[in-house]
């Protein structure tokens, strides 16, 4: 190898170091940097704050790079790993000390045997914070056995905690289409749903949820569902609440996760794609004449949303 090649490769070297210095600067001045972009390499635009449905490329990523315990690079800022990793939502209730949230727990919570089970094995999950609080689940149980609904809609899934309580408060005849794209996370949902013995009762539908639920418009299905719940991706939630409204019966609840956003929604520095989308969609609720509104502060805050007849 002559002198020059060894000087060039040399001098390319520190360039690209100089390069990956300058890119982690710019990041680290970034508001929110681990929803801008991220680096793997030299750098790779991550459009984690998607318009698309379901779990996208950059999505599928982040939870590989999560799995193994590690950045998408080596190098990228330890601060930023754990922000990426703990994500921003909340599974129990916000502006509770642990103290009065244990208490809470140890005089509400009722929490069948297979449920905690499903929750604890989530909770290992790198994206176990997707899984709702259970104050929150059995809350949800008691309205729609307050409602005698028998037939319900579940717009994101995850691992099957939101389906298996409503599940369990249908009536033997109650029947639930759930959508969801993961067959990986669903795996686990149907193994608990067979175990406890309430698997029949669930229709899973594995495919963008938009097209699940224009596909149940156009077969008929309007105004025939007691009980919708959204807890999905946060570009869509206006799409998923119009369709929602156009397939549950006058009188019908639709309930709305993670309105609050870990407080996020209220703090106007805070300007990224997610939180707009809930912010616009709050907005649109308080206003929106065709149903009779709550916004109650359980776990991420849960927007009921009664249809008028």
């Amino acid at each position: 190898m002559d002198c020059y090649t060894i000087l060039k490769k040399e001098w390319d070297r520190w360039v690209g170091n100089i390069h990956n210095l300058l890119v982690y600067t710019i990041i680290l001045l970034l508001p929110r940097p681990y929803e801008k972009c991220m680096c793997r390499k030299h750098y790779l635009n991550w459009y984690y704050n998607t318009n698309t449905e379901g779990d996208s490329p950059s999505k599928i990523r982040l939870e590989k790079f999560a799995q193994r315990g590690e950045p998408p690079h080596r190098n990228f800022p330890q601060n930023l790993k754990s922000k990426i990793q703990n994500r921003d939502m909340a599974n129990k209730t916000l502006g509770l000390s642990t103290q009065l949230y244990d208490y809470l727990l140890s005089v509400s919570l009722r929490e069948p045997e297979i449920l905690t089970k499903l929750r604890q094995e989530t909770a290992q999950l790198p994206m176990g914070k997707m899984q709702i609080a259970p104050e929150q689940g059995q809350f949800m149980a008691l309205l729609v056995q307050l409602m005698a609904a028998k037939k319900t809609l579940e717009i994101g899934v995850f691992t099957g905690y939101s389906t298996l309580v409503v599940a369990l408060a249908l009536p033997k005849d109650g029947k639930i289409v759930a959508c969801d794209v993961s067959e990986e996370y669903t795996a686990i949902a149907r193994r608990y749903w067979q175990q406890a013995d309430v698997d029949h009762k669930i229709d899973l539908q594995i495919a963008p949820a938009l097209e699940t639920l224009d596909g149940l418009i156009t077969a008929g299905s309007s105004d025939s569902f007691d009980f919708a719940f959204i807890d999905a991706d946060k570009s869509n939630y206006d799409g998923y609440y119009e369709r929602a409204l156009q397939l549950v019966r006058p009188g019908g609840l639709i309930a709305i996760d993670n309105v609050l956003w870990s407080g996020q929604v209220a703090d106007p520095q805070v300007k990224d794609n997610r939180t707009e989308k809930i912010r616009a969609l709050n907005q649109k609720l308080h206003n929106d004449q065709r149903i009779n509104l709550s916004l109650v502060p359980i776990a991420d805050g849960l927007t009921l949303a009664v249809k008028h007849p």
